[in-house]
């Protein structure tokens, strides 16, 4: 089996500076999601604990700059930064980063959150996968690519992981499921244009999901919105124009990116014409071990990060110094 790596032919060419690398948006912004009031209350009770200096970070200040979420295992803890000279935090749950420079923090309502940048690098224990799939969220919501870009080239935990992630972000995707959609046709070596415009018969433009290049193949994320009856019948509707139009289009849904890989795979490598390898998903059967979209994934950081939140006792202190030499995590691809 070929090696559990993103195909070279994934990335930009050499010299392509990391700003040059993202996709820009070509659609509005997407909407940030509202905190949900008992998660928002959680958050809040834990800044209590913190000093003005601290901030949320990682996937609790994702949560609270309102980028799209993963899904996250039972007790998932809440994860901070403070200055290494603040008094440390006495509260179960919470997970704390010390920073020898102060975090760069914003503020998001009632919720003190690091900067986007910030965040990221508090993402550090998170695979590539998941953080491209942050990344796209933090970018379809309109962060700021220069501070992203800017904090990537810090020598900090996290920025190794940030840079690649960087190289392989687009900010086109319009939700989660279809940035890991992107994402897995790109770890089997597909060239794709998310959000690809199509001028429709009736005079409309259609934005699909992804468009496999060269081909007249369109391949898009069908979530549970899509069992709407109004929704099911916009959807016919647009797929009838899309035949007429002289292109195909396949849904797919979670369990085919998750568990049916095969099946996607092959319909793939039917759509381009090319021998069937199954090898050809070694990256993504590798990064989905510990993804936060499987069960075994969010296991596996469960497990850690309860025993990271049990207190003084059996938490995990980071420190996080501003020129540390880069740590990569335990299984960067």
């Amino acid at each position: 089996m070929s090696s559990p790596y993103v195909p070279r032919t994934a990335f930009p060419p050499p010299g392509t500076t990391l700003a040059a690398a993202v996709h820009p948006r070509t659609r509005p912004l997407v909407a940030r999601r509202p905190v949900v009031d008992e998660r928002r209350a959680e958050l809040v009770r834990a800044l209590e604990a913190l000093p003005p200096s601290g901030c949320l970070t990682g996937l609790s200040g994702a949560e609270a700059r309102g980028w799209w979420s993963l899904p996250a295992p039972d007790g998932l803890p809440v994860f901070a930064a403070v200055p290494e000279t603040a008094p440390h935090p006495e509260r179960r749950g919470l997970v704390v980063t010390r920073h020898a420079v102060p975090p760069a923090l914003e503020a998001r309502q009632d919720l003190r959150a690091g900067t986007p940048g910030e965040v990221l690098l508090g993402c550090w224990d998170l695979c590539l996968l998941d953080l491209v799939v942050l990344l796209d969220g933090a970018l379809a919501v309109g962060e700021d690519l220069a501070e992203l870009v800017a904090t990537a080239r810090l020598r900090r935990r996290g920025a190794p992981l940030l840079r690649q992630a960087l190289l392989l972000a687009d900010a086109r995707a319009e939700s989660l499921w279809e940035a890991v959609n992107r994402m897995f046709h790109v770890g089997v070596g597909v060239d794709v244009v998310p959000q690809h415009p199509i001028a429709l018969p009736d005079g409309t433009t259609a934005y699909a999901d992804l468009w496999l290049r060269g081909t007249r193949r369109l391949h898009e994320y069908d979530g549970a919105h899509h069992l709407d009856r109004d929704q099911q019948r916009r959807d016919l509707r647009r797929g009838r124009l899309l035949v007429g139009g002289g292109w195909e289009r396949n849904g797919y849904t979670s369990h085919d990116l998750l568990v049916r890989t095969r099946d996607l795979l092959r319909d793939i490598d039917i759509a381009l014409g090319r021998e069937h390898d199954p090898a050809r998903l070694a990256f993504w059967e590798a990064q989905l071990q510990h993804s936060l979209l499987t069960p075994a994934g969010r296991a596996r950081h469960a497990e850690r990060w309860s025993r990271a939140a049990q207190g003084r006792a059996g938490r995990r202190t980071q420190r996080a110094r501003g020129h540390d030499e880069p740590i990569a995590p335990p299984y960067a691809a």
